[in-house]
């Protein structure tokens, strides 16, 4: 997961780290603990 910070005061980009196989494609959208590390 990788946070992107911007120009606006608190307001971040969170952009998701995408994972492929031959089945497919696969991101985790919430994760509670990488979030609270990360302050958000």
């Amino acid at each position: 997961m990788k946070v992107i910070e911007t120009r606006l005061p608190g307001c971040v980009v969170i952009e998701p780290a995408v994972f492929g196989d031959a089945r497919g494609y696969f991101f985790e959208t919430w994760n509670a603990e990488r979030f609270a590390a990360l302050g958000l």
